[in-house]
């Protein structure tokens, strides 16, 4: 296992999903340190987040399965401080964050603030191994694939009720 894996396995430990954690619980990590860099898949249908044409601000959840067009689907999860991650796309730069904290509002991208807690997230276990994020203003809610499944293998994520999203797996998340 590599160093990036155990800061990873680190980073995700103390953030509450796995049992032992070599970096993170020995204090090494701090606000900025990448948790994890790669894929975020939706864990009930197997979409992976990518921006919508690639380049644009709304953040879907696609299929990539011949789907050479898609290269934005890289994210950089870092520490943010104060059990909250920040969310990065790794071709554009930009930051996961929504406009409004309120059900139904996109997940979009934007450029970066450290200190803009529109942009702060915290990830949780969720059933089975996987995970669930929430905005750090109102952890009732969850980012959530609005429409699992599907046709055309697309749909944007939003925030929704996380109770009812994690029941309907909308909410429910791995990093393959």
């Amino acid at each position: 296992m590599n160093r990036s894996h155990l800061v990873a396995i680190g980073a995700l430990a103390a953030l509450g999903f796995a049992a032992a954690a070599p970096a993170f619980a020995q204090g090494e990590a701090a606000p900025g340190d990448i948790v994890h860099r790669g894929q975020i898949a939706s864990a009930a249908d197997g979409t992976r987040w990518v921006l919508d044409g690639d380049t644009g601000l709304q953040i879907d959840s696609a299929q990539l399965k011949n789907r050479p067009e898609y290269t934005s689907h890289k994210w950089i999860i870092s520490d943010a401080g104060g059990d909250h991650v920040s969310i990065k796309n790794a071709k554009t730069n930009k930051c996961a964050a929504t406009e409004l904290v309120e059900p139904d509002s996109a997940v979009q991208v934007r450029p970066c603030q450290q200190h803009d807690d529109l942009q702060k997230w915290k990830v949780e276990p969720g059933d089975g191994g996987t995970l669930v994020i929430t905005p750090k203003n109102d952890p009732a809610l969850a980012v959530s694939v609005r429409e699992l499944s599907k046709p055309g293998g697309r749909s944007p994520l939003v925030l929704k009720d996380r109770a009812s999203s994690e029941k309907s797996r909308e909410s429910l998340f791995t990093l393959p």
